[in-house]
This record gives structure tokens, C-alpha cells and sequence, in this order.
């Protein structure tokens, strides 16, 4: 995420300096979005978003759970299924 994020960034023709004081954060913390660091705060992805017009896409981060949508399925109730009687005598 952070390499699209310096993407944008540079499709827009701003410098690190100026999306630094925009979103109200440090050179070096926007550097380290940038590249990756999971240390840096959502709240600072949010704006740096923001700033870039970008902010829409965070819905999609999201927005599928294949995952869930089993887990969630195997857990409904299944009508049991009638079983006809078995008969042991012959």
C-alpha cells in the first residue's frame, strides 16, 4: 500500500515535504508510509488519502471476505433431513 501511495503522490507532482505538512506529519513518518511501515498510524493513512483524493478506496479495503462468508454459511442451522425408519427385522 505504501508504494501506491508514493505513486499517487508523485502522479500529483507533490514532494515529500509538502504531503509531510499537509497531513500534518513528519518527512520521516510520511517516508516510512511510503516504504511500508506497519507502525504508522490509520489515522495518518486516512488523511494522506484525503490529501490525495483517495479517500474512497478505503471502502475497499474490505469489501470481500470469502473467508467469512463460510465460516458465517457453516454455522446456519440445516434442517435435519427425515431419516426413514430402519428396520432390523427380517
Amino acid at each position: 500500500m505504501g508504494a501506491r501511495i508514493r505513486l499517487a503522490r508523485l502522479r500529483r507532482s507533490l514532494k515529500l515535504e509538502t504531503l509531510a505538512k499537509q497531513s500534518n506529519t513528519s518527512r520521516m513518518t510520511l517516508w516510512r508510509l511510503e516504504n511500508g511501515d506497519t507502525s504508522v498510524s490509520f489515522g495518518l493513512v486516512l488523511r494522506v488519502l484525503s490529501i490525495l483524493s483517495m479517500i474512497d478506496d478505503i471502502d475497499k479495503l474490505a469489501q470481500e471476505d470469502p473467508l467469512g462468508r463460510i465460516l458465517q454459511d457453516s454455522k446456519q442451522k440445516r434442517p435435519r433431513s427425515s431419516h426413514a425408519e430402519v428396520s432390523f427385522d427380517e
